[in-house]
């Protein structure tokens, strides 16, 4: 077996998550796809059905986890927008014309330059972190019922029988 390629899948898997606790998820993306890459290189001369089945639930995991930080991603980008919005509105009263429509003053912004635009990377981490501190609640294990043990046994019932090396 290539231990270099596994290596590697390991290696690139290990930066993956590094990225994804640091809020960077195109980096996260392409370590994890990094890493599947080479563990299908891995896989390659592999006769072995039990390191086989292992390499590809790992495999099975990294393209997991590029869909699901694919999810997160567009979750917080459409986050974010939606809180832009709201402070833009909240920052920009809309002026409206008697029949309904924004008035010329309020329509474009676009040509102004933003002071939020220094700040906010500050503000989509902390974003990030409160979709993620929502994540790890949802994710939780939930707290299961505990254990009720059996009655004791009573071994002194049961009766065993010797066998003799003549028996056997």
């Amino acid at each position: 077996m290539d231990n270099s390629n596994l290596n590697l899948a390991h290696y690139y898997g290990r930066r993956a998550e590094n990225h994804l606790k640091h809020f960077r998820y195109d980096k996260a993306i392409e370590n994890y796809q990094k890493a599947a890459e080479f563990t299908e290189e891995a896989m390659k001369g592999i006769t072995s059905q039990t390191v086989l089945a292992s390499l590809r639930l790992q495999h099975k995991d990294h393209m997991r986890q590029v869909n699901l930080i694919q999810l997160k991603k567009a979750m917080v980008d459409k986050y974010i927008k939606e809180l832009e919005r709201q402070r833009e509105n909240e920052s920009n009263p809309k002026k409206r014309s008697p029949n309904g429509s924004r008035s010329s003053a309020s329509t474009d912004r676009s040509n102004e330059s933003s002071p939020k635009q220094s700040s906010q990377g500050s503000s989509t981490d902390a974003i990030c972190r409160t979709i993620l501190e929502m994540d790890l609640q949802e994710n939780s294990i939930p707290q299961l019922a505990p254990l009720e043990l059996p009655p004791l046994l009573d071994f002194e019932s049961f009766s065993f029988n010797r066998l003799d090396k003549d028996d056997l």
